[in-house]
């Protein structure tokens, strides 16, 4: 009976160890792949230039010869919150678009572009894609800011005395800025 158990034994390892060595399916390759997002970070420094601005906003890709129509939608968050979305495909330039900064309202800090719905079409056997893509890129939006050193002597003593000021979209002035505070 022993002998049974052990050849039983020896058998579903046998089987298990072939079952785990078969080959996985693979998924279909991409016919679209991005591979990065970029954009040129903005400062801003009076009322007028912290209303809303268009960001030129780059998409690097990678793309099957055998696409026909391809689009792209890529997600502009600020904090998670949605800003607007960058539209690149297979019409017009195909790999710059103009997204809408509002920093007056959206604010200041890191803006996030992706991630992205993708779809694809071939030109032969019509084999149709839509996935989303994961790739992200990031640019800023930052305040201007001013420093200022001022000294003054009293005999043979110089106080020296630095102030830092950034500005404000919210308030449309300059605010004091410093370590405390930062």
């Amino acid at each position: 009976m022993k002998r049974f158990f052990r050849a039983f034994a020896i058998v579903l390892v046998a089987v298990g160890l072939n079952a785990g060595t078969a080959v996985p399916s693979q998924a279909a390759p991409r016919l679209v792949d991005v591979t990065g997002f970029s954009a040129k970070s903005i400062v801003v420094s009076n009322w007028s230039n912290s209303s809303c601005r268009d960001v030129v906003v780059t998409m690097r890709k990678t793309m099957s010869q055998k696409v026909d129509s391809w689009s792209v939608w890529a997600d502009v968050t600020r904090g998670g919150t949605k800003v607007d979305w960058a539209d690149y495909g297979d019409s017009g330039d195909h790999s710059k678009t103009r997204v809408q900064v509002c920093p007056r309202f959206d604010g200041l800090g890191k803006y996030t572009v992706g991630p992205s719905a993708v779809s694809a079409d071939t030109r032969d056997d019509y084999k149709y894609q839509s996935y989303t893509d994961w790739t992200k890129g990031h640019f800023y939006v930052r305040a201007k800011g001013k420093a200022a050193l001022k000294g003054k002597r009293k005999g043979n003593t110089v106080t020296l005395t630095a102030s830092a000021q950034r500005y404000n979209p919210e308030r449309n002035k300059y605010v004091a800025h410093g370590a405390k505070k930062a």
